[in-house]
């Protein structure tokens, strides 16, 4: 009933910090998402909700992440809302 599709672009950097070593990390992209609801089976007939279709919603997405690692250890973090409101 549901279908996504994704498009992303990554782009990441390193920098050497002596022996240690910072890297980071961007992505971007949409998701195309398209629900075909009114195909579904439910219990009120007089739902809007399910009055319609989905077709072809843009979905404007992003993620950031830092990782920073030496020999022994290593320290992250990343940063994937599921999505972005415009």
């Amino acid at each position: 009933m549901t279908e996504q599709t994704d498009y992303y672009g990554t782009y990441s950097y390193k920098i050497k910090l002596g022996k240690d070593k910072l890297s980071f990390g961007l992505r971007a992209g949409v998701s195309e998402y398209r629900a075909k609801l009114t195909e579904l089976i439910f219990w009120d007939v007089n739902d809007e909700v399910f009055a319609h279709n989905i077709n072809a919603t843009l979905i404007p997405k992003f993620g950031f992440g830092m990782y920073y690692y030496g020999e022994k250890y290593y320290a992250d973090y990343p940063f994937h809302p599921h999505r972005l409101r415009c």
